[in-house]
């Protein structure tokens, strides 16, 4: 049984397939392999290895033949509850992150996303702009997304969102650098909430009821959005699904920098299911 099997461009070729002990057989004259998966954009995605929400919520808004390719950013998992811990933590991010972007630079990527919060807000724009170019650097071409970016970014998209209530996952301890940061960027903070996290892994360990508390706390009258930081915080879905029961946007951490990603590769598709970000233009 043979039939022509249309790739990009003008090429065709066909697929020979045999039955019985024959083993399938394909036969092709100039198929270009490396374009066969990810023909449309390929995402390079950096973890910490403390992470397990990022991932699986970003494989889960993949749109049509773009490819996501995970490095993992080498951190402990040390106590986020006090002082000496967090810096810790930030030290570790601010160390491992450029190596694991580096190891994804040959994949021939579109964007790579720094899946991790708390160093891009910690020390303000000065240190954050430090940070993404010496994250540019080690990326090597490809666009570099950081949170602070792709939430900035994502505000403007729905039409200059300036009044927000924000989700944390930290202690106070966390919340207060996170709120400063969007302060200076002239984004107006209504109200906070922090959902606790006392580890970077325990961070993912939030119920249903967690967020929606989260979302309550946060939902004033005046406030235009809801932006939740913390990218081990596996609220994607629950995020779409508050949006249709308070009627604003709930901008989630893993969806915001996978949306920037794709729009940064090119790619302004709309996808179902993941909030009133993805149907913008």
């Amino acid at each position: 049984m043979k039939f022509a099997l249309p790739l990009s461009g003008n090429m065709s070729h066909v697929v020979s397939f045999k039955w019985g002990n024959d083993i399938e057989t394909i036969q092709k004259s100039e198929w270009p392999v490396s374009s066969f998966l990810g023909k449309r954009a390929r995402i390079g995605v950096a973890i910490p290895t403390t992470n397990t929400s990022a991932q699986p919520e970003m494989d889960d808004m993949r749109p049509f033949d773009v490819t996501n390719h995970v490095a993992r950013i080498a951190i402990d998992d040390d106590s986020l509850a006090n002082a000496e811990g967090f810096r810790k933590v930030i030290d570790d991010i601010r160390r491992s992150t450029p190596s694991a972007i580096r190891s994804l630079r040959h994949c021939g990527l579109n964007a790579i996303i720094a899946a991790v919060s708390p160093d891009g807000y910690w020390e303000g724009w000065p240190a954050h702009e430090m940070l993404l170019a010496e994250l540019t650097d080690a990326g090597g071409g490809a666009a570099i997304v950081m949170s602070a970016n792709a939430i900035l970014a994502a505000l403007n998209a729905l039409g200059g969102i300036r009044r927000i209530g924000l989700i944390s996952p930290y202690l106070e301890l966390g919340d207060e650098p996170v709120s400063r940061f969007f302060t200076e960027s002239g984004i107006d903070i209504v109200a906070t909430h922090g959902l606790g996290g006392r580890t970077p892994s325990n961070i993912s360990n939030v119920t249903a009821v967690d967020l929606r508390n989260a979302v309550l706390a946060v939902n004033r009258p005046e406030v235009e959005a809801i932006v939740q930081v913390g990218t081990n915080v596996p609220m994607a879905k629950f995020a779409a699904m508050a949006e249709s029961w308070i009627g604003k946007p709930v901008l989630a951490n893993n969806p915001v920098l996978y949306w920037h990603a794709l729009r940064c590769s090119g790619i302004g598709d709309a996808i179902p299911g993941h909030g009133l970000l993805y149907e913008a233009k």
